[in-house]
């Protein structure tokens, strides 16, 4: 019987220091693939630090080309220094948005050279100054009595599109008139000192080729020197290059409120790659993102000596506030220019390029 238990006991120890040899094994084993764990998330780490600072040398090296002029950054632009672009052919008699006939001619009498205007296609394919094809538009204009927008069926962007014949036919607000773009090639062979900026509205490949295609063959058909004082607005980084597979235009403004979640160090490497991008324009909202990325952005273009313009201002408190950010121009449907604007030249981007160029020879 002694025999028996003394055999039991050593069994049960001999049970026994199996299963603590098989949990330290099992300890070790998981130990060891915790360790590897952990070395494996440390060289990621390493590596994504490693990465993120290429990035960061890579743009502070890009900051670095350029000097910083603490002179400019601290001292505010006067208002005799911006530069105002009438927005939509600029306002008339308090309407926005009519790019009318009637208010180019009164904004360039008030001073204007920089007109921006909107531009959409009929639905016979004609190019036209227009802001947008929708029910509110129409209301806008008072249209809505001079046109069953019923008898239009919605394209895919829930947009009524008239025919040619129909635009031609209604009065905007009941008393100014609606131009085509060969209304607007006629403004450029008659008023010589006059640019004008684009708003195709659209940045998808097909709209951005049906819309450069008819201005560049529109415009060369009657004279290609005046594409010279036609600045394209690009909405998107890709659009650049679709352009330009249509045409190189001599400058581009490259402008934000489409492209609110770029990167600064995105829109900073496109604008250095591509000199031909005059000015960047955002919305007056940037100004006011204390601690945000957009804040810090016009900072950074400020030491690039990169040229900001706002959109849309109409009062004298924001344009205050935006000449304390450093902006450059602005889009306006009211302002009034300060000062003597016949002086200053109609071709702003014309003297951003001359004015590089006296940089560069002084380096």
């Amino acid at each position: 019987m002694k025999e028996y238990i003394k055999k039991n006991k050593l069994i049960m120890l001999g049970v026994l220091l199996g299963i603590t040899a098989c949990g330290l094994a099992i300890l070790i084993y998981m130990m060891d693939q915790t360790i590897k764990q952990l070395e494996e998330k440390s060289h990621t780490q390493n590596t994504m630090l490693d990465e993120y600072e290429a990035v960061i040398t890579d743009y502070s090296d890009m900051l670095c080309k350029y000097e910083m002029d603490i002179e400019h950054l601290t001292t505010p632009m006067s208002k005799e220094e911006l530069v105002y672009i009438a927005h939509a052919m600029g306002g008339i008699d308090g309407y926005p948005y009519t790019n009318s006939i009637e208010a180019f001619k009164d904004n360039y009498d008030k001073g204007f050279r920089v007109f921006e205007v909107d531009l959409l296609f009929t639905s016979d394919g004609e190019l036209v100054a227009r802001h947008e094809w929708s029910e509110s538009d129409y209301e806008r204009f008072e249209q809505l009595d001079l046109i069953d927008l019923s008898s239009i069926e919605k394209n895919e962007r829930d947009e009524y599109v008239p025919t040619l014949e129909q635009f031609l036919s209604m009065k905007i607000n009941g008393q100014y008139s609606p131009m085509t773009f060969e209304d607007i090639i006629k403004l450029l062979q008659e008023y010589d000192d006059v640019v004008f900026v684009t708003d195709t509205k659209w940045a998808d490949e097909d709209s951005v080729k049906q819309s450069f295609t008819a201005i560049v063959e529109q415009v060369t058909a009657v004279d290609e020197t005046l594409l010279s004082r036609i600045i394209p607005q690009l909405y998107t980084l890709e659009m650049f290059d679709m352009v330009e597979e249509i045409y190189e235009f001599d400058r581009y403004i490259y402008t934000m409120y489409q492209e609110t979640h770029r990167s600064n160090y995105e829109v900073i490497e496109f604008i250095n790659e591509n000199e031909e991008i005059v000015f960047v324009t955002m919305p007056q909202f940037f100004a006011s993102l204390w601690g945000d990325p957009r804040f810090d952005l016009l900072n950074q273009l400020q030491y690039l000596k990169k040229p900001m313009f706002f959109h849309t201002i109409n009062d004298d408190v924001t344009l205050e506030e935006l000449l304390y950010y450093g902006a450059s121009g602005v889009y306006t449907d009211e302002l009034i220019y300060e000062g003597d604007m016949h002086q200053k030249t109609c071709q702003y981007a014309s003297v951003i390029k001359e004015r590089e160029g006296e940089e560069n020879e002084a380096k």
